[in-house]
């Protein structure tokens, strides 16, 4: 595990980040993202592939200084450049990239993260590059909900890999700042501890276990017709998304307005 910092010093006057009150509320939980990519030239060695996505980071954090800071008394950012936790991997055992993806376990899945979810305390990022036999990489990227939230997320990773390909920031885009100054609108209050966020005060103790639920090609085909309509043509996320949710209110006894037309066959 190594640190990378911001590839040019954040300046002074960016230093000090106030967080707003509702980030102050935001649980301290690392939100994990796994790409996983093929070898795209088997002449590249995973230590240049490495060292490629450890340059192209430190100038990435130089657009997200706050990523390299640290969280102080659940008020404020110091953005002093102390640097992201950065891991290379190697995947121990005999599977190849593809056969590890066929059915992974939640528990397999950690293994390619930095950190557990619940161990980001003050940090704000963290990354790890794990490499396969068969030449397959996995990249997972930790960011903590109290500085960005998932679109965030992907416009740093946007960012990240356009300076990774072409060793510059995308051009389409001039305003690649995603930090915005909530502080002004919801000031900080005293007194609230790091990790004691709504989220982690209603959290359940013990264990918590995670299953995964594999939907099918054909599965998902059929959720697709069930909520077609006339103005309506849903994505397969859309669908999905959609099955989810109707299945939760159900559960928990609510009722909601729908129209359906057909039922999904278990």
């Amino acid at each position: 595990m190594e640190l990378i910092k911001p590839s040019s010093p954040t300046p002074d006057h960016l230093r000090h980040h106030k967080l707003s009150s509702i980030d102050q509320l935001s649980s301290s939980l690392f939100m994990p993202l796994i790409l996983f990519f093929t070898s795209p030239d088997p002449k590249t060695t995973n230590t240049q592939r490495c060292n490629l996505l450890k340059q192209s980071l430190a100038q990435t954090l130089t657009h997200f200084h706050t990523l390299a800071g640290r969280v102080r008394d659940n008020t404020f950012i110091d953005c002093n450049d102390e640097g992201v936790h950065f891991v290379e991997a190697h995947h121990v055992h005999t599977t190849t990239m593809a056969e590890f993806l066929q059915d992974p376990s939640p528990r397999d899945l950690n293994q390619l993260l930095a950190f557990e979810p619940q161990d980001a305390n003050d940090l704000l990022a963290a990354f790890q590059s794990t490499y396969f036999d068969c030449g397959g990489m996995a990249v997972s990227f930790q960011m903590s909900h109290k500085v960005a939230d998932g679109q965030s997320s992907f416009i740093f990773l946007k960012t990240w890999a356009s300076i990774a390909r072409d060793g510059d920031i995308f051009q389409h885009d001039n305003n690649n700042s995603t930090l915005l100054n909530l502080a002004a609108i919801f000031p900080p209050v005293n007194n609230i501890p790091l990790g004691h966020g709504s989220i982690a005060r209603f959290a359940p103790s013990g264990a918590v276990v995670s299953k995964r639920f594999v939907f099918g090609s054909s599965n998902i085909a059929e959720l697709k017709t069930w909520y077609t309509e006339e103005s309506l043509k849903p994505t397969r996320i859309e669908a999905l998304s959609a099955f989810i949710w109707t299945r939760y209110v159900e559960s928990t006894g609510q009722t909601m307005n729908r129209r359906r037309r057909r039922r999904v066959s278990n």
